[in-house]
């Protein structure tokens, strides 16, 4: 009966002490801090990655990194790092957008694969939106701000409705500008068979 009780105590230690290095070595802070973080337009913040590739940002959208670059994002990003996402517009494009890493610099290929969480007070969502004139007027937790979409992606707003969510990146890369002069681009994941994302600009309340 001792030696039962005995194995039974070991065998508990054994399981408790793996799980605290397990929980210590992977775990990764899923909560946002409130205060201390300033986000300007088209920034997220790393909060979320998984060994198969995924990163997930402060609002709960994720990216799914092309096997290639999961290294890079497990070894060299880290949890609150600024990140923004980009078009990837170049011929023969290996995935969708680029993820930058404002923090550290560098980048990877990465898929969009999962919309914002729309109870988040960090997820943007359509507020007013005039498809005629690319009038977009969206809303978080914490502000509103308006946008004027390319007018050669107007079209595409007619698909659009309020209350969807938006996640906002950017088009700052020199190849991309070559198309449009815009500096951003609008995500919804309710469109994507349609349009991958929009080209806008932000403009004054």
């Amino acid at each position: 009966m001792l030696k039962r009780l005995t194995l039974c105590l070991w065998m508990c230690l054994f399981l408790l002490g793996g799980s605290y290095l397990n929980a210590s070595r992977y775990q990764i802070p899923n909560e946002v801090p409130a205060v201390g973080i300033i986000l300007e337009d088209g920034q997220h913040l790393l909060c979320l990655r998984s060994l198969e590739g995924k990163i997930e940002l402060e609002n709960g959208a994720q990216f799914k990194v092309v096997p290639e670059d999961i290294d890079v994002m497990m070894n060299e990003w880290h949890p609150y790092d600024h990140l923004t996402f980009s078009p990837n517009r170049y011929p023969f494009a290996v995935s969708d957008f680029f993820i930058h890493n404002l923090t550290s610099g560098g980048y990877v290929h990465a898929d969009y694969c999962l919309a914002p969480q729309y109870q988040s007070s960090r997820t943007k969502k359509i507020h007013h939106i005039d498809p005629f004139y690319g009038e977009i007027y969206l809303v978080d937790g914490q502000s509103e701000s308006r946008w004027i979409v390319d007018e050669k992606d107007r079209e595409y707003l007619n698909e659009w409705k309020k209350g969807e969510a938006i996640i906002v990146g950017m088009n700052n890369d020199w190849y991309s500008r070559w198309f449009s002069s815009s500096p951003f681009i609008l995500i919804n994941n309710n469109h994507m068979d349609s349009v991958k994302f929009i080209r806008a600009s932000r403009e004054p309340l």
